[in-house]
């Protein structure tokens, strides 16, 4: 039997309000916040 893992999923009005309070970036995918790399390069003058 294998156990339960309690998982909460996040909204998006969740997601929009978080902040951990550094400098990373999430996206939000399928309820769940997932780090996402710095831009790199020509990207890095985009963001």
């Amino acid at each position: 039997m294998t156990p339960a893992i309690a998982t909460t999923s996040l909204s998006f009005e969740d997601y929009v309000a978080y902040d951990d309070g550094t400098e990373t970036r999430y996206e939000l995918v399928n309820g769940a916040l997932v780090e996402t790399l710095p831009p790199v390069g020509d990207f890095s003058y985009l963001s």
